[in-house]
């Protein structure tokens, strides 16, 4: 996310790389509303003209900008597993259950069944898993994703290491 795009003002030489993610429904995940309703506030709260961003953060205390630097930092993390960011997770304390849902969309439509089985296995028990186990996909991505809604359930991939 960008405030002042195709801008060049700045003496410094500090570009930040955002790694975008994109997938089908992704933009009303929580996390996605929450960074878009930051991007929005900064960008109403920052001056219109990137020349006088420089003055305006000099006129700021460390208080008030403290928050605009960790805004931009958590944009430019970058959206993979590995040890750094499951390091940084964990400084953060952070609990992907906060932000992330299972969906048809954005999971079960795109996994094997095996994994749907495993996934309601894991989150709601072996009963619940048979009960959908001979159904055809589609439906089955269907009721995997009503029965997982507010369990808490993630893929391995989105645990805390």
């Amino acid at each position: 996310m960008e405030i002042y795009i195709g801008h060049d003002g700045s003496a410094l030489a500090l570009r930040a790389t955002v790694q975008y993610l994109r997938a089908e429904g992704i933009d009303d995940c929580p996390a996605a509303k929450a960074t878009a309703k930051q991007h929005a506030v900064w960008t109403a709260r920052l001056p219109d003209e990137e020349a006088a961003l420089w003055d305006w953060l000099l006129a700021q205390d460390a208080a008030a900008v403290a928050p605009l630097l960790a805004y931009c930092v958590a944009c430019t993390v970058k959206p993979e597993r590995s040890p750094a960011t499951d390091r940084l997770a964990s400084a953060v304390a952070l609990d992907m259950k906060q932000w992330w849902q299972p969906t048809v969309a954005g999971y079960f439509g795109r996994v094997p069944k095996t994994l749907i089985l495993e996934a309601v296995t894991e989150g709601k028990g072996t009963a619940a898993a048979d009960n959908i186990a001979k159904l055809k996909k589609d439906e089955m991505a269907d009721r995997a994703a009503g029965l997982l809604t507010g369990t808490g359930w993630l893929p391995s991939m989105l645990r805390a290491a």
